[in-house]
This record gives structure tokens, C-alpha cells and sequence, in this order.
């Protein structure tokens, strides 16, 4: 649906995938990083993932949701252990 609604404004370097883990989230987040340094947010498919990517960004020395803001979704249990939650 998402690159349906786009259309031809969907940008391929904007998507990173990963297989639903924590690990996975940080290597996404850093592969999208090196390719759009200048990303300041990003929408992760499930919140295992989107800690993994805060887990990255803090490492990388960039702030959430400062520098990047990240949104999970499924409001799994480690949403409330990530900082921020």
C-alpha cells in the first residue's frame, strides 16, 4: 500500500529490511544511515526492530527524537525498556 500511494515519488533508498529482530533494526538503521545521512525520522515494522535502530542511532552519537525521531508498531513489551519509550 505504501508504495502504491507513492507512486513514482517512492524512493527505493528510503527502505532497509530486516527479519523482525533487535539486530536486524540496528543494521537497517545504520544501512539507512549511510545512505541518507540527512534521515531525521523513521518508521519501523514492529518495536524489536525500532529498539534495535535506537540502539544504532545512540552509538552512531545521534539523538532520539532529537536528531531522529523512531516510531515502532506493535506495542511489544521492549517498547517500554527502550529509551525513549
Amino acid at each position: 500500500a505504501y508504495v502504491d500511494e507513492l507512486g513514482d515519488d517512492f524512493d527505493e533508498t528510503l527502505v532497509a529490511h530486516g527479519d523482525y529482530s533487535r539486530a536486524s533494526g540496528a543494521e537497517a538503521m545504520t544501512e539507512l544511515l549511510d545512505r541518507r545521512p540527512d534521515l531525521d525520522a523513521v518508521f519501523v515494522a514492529n518495536d524489536m526492530m525500532a529498539a534495535g535502530a535506537i540502539d544504532a542511532l545512540v552509538s552512531l552519537g545521534r539523538r532520539v527524537p532529537e536528531d531522529v525521531a523512531v516510531a515502532g508498531f506493535d506495542d511489544a513489551p521492549v517498547a517500554l525498556t527502550a529509551v525513549p519509550p
